[in-house]
């Protein structure tokens, strides 16, 4: 049976980058969600993210296409129920969403699912992280800011909380709970 893997945390925590280190050492399969917020520099369409204006989005939701959305900092995200479905029925899978995300995944994906919240290991530095991406308007950096308290308070529901306070250890840390789960029957 495959399994689903869920990395989550606020803003900055560090999801992508750790989730490309699970990808790449433990041979998941990336599911590639979707977003009406702007490309960032460095950013594939259909590598990183499915990008799409809102009106195309709005239509993946009227046509029932996504197993999930949220309006997140005013910009949508998704899933699309292909991706997530017909990836799973293959391989183990790996997703990198935001709270709001994994929340929804919980609620449709029901067991071998394994969600990894990633904490800063302070207000301060992620504070630091995300004004260091230089990408996000001055008033989606305090909706971000804003949001963390929100996001940490939910992280109680994940299956495995991680402070990303040093990424060599923090890899080593989810590498080893992440095989754990894969090798369990």
């Amino acid at each position: 049976m495959s399994k689903l893997i869920v990395v989550t945390g606020p803003s900055g925590v560090g999801k992508t980058t750790l989730g490309k280190f699970l990808i790449q050492n433990l041979n998941l399969k990336k599911i590639i969600t979707c977003t009406t917020r702007k490309i960032r520099t460095g950013e594939r369409n259909g590598v990183d993210y499915n990008f799409f204006s809102q009106l195309e989005f709005k239509n993946l939701i009227e046509e029932n296409r996504l197993a999930e959305h949220a309006n997140v900092y005013g910009n949508l995200y998704g899933i699309l129920k292909n991706d997530i479905y017909g990836s799973l029925e293959s391989s183990h899978s790996l997703v990198i969403v935001d709270v709001q995300g994994a929340e929804n995944i919980k609620k449709i994906i029901k067991k071998d699912i394994f969600v990894v919240f990633l904490l800063p290991p302070s207000r301060k530095e992620i504070s630091e992280r995300i004004s260091k991406r230089n990408q996000d308007s001055i008033a989606s950096y305090k909706k971000r800011i804003d949001f963390l308290k929100k996001e940490i308070l939910w992280s109680s529901n994940a299956d495995v909380e991680i402070i990303n306070d040093d990424l060599e250890k923090c890899k080593k840390e989810l590498g080893k709970v992440v095989s754990l789960f894969l090798e369990a029957s």
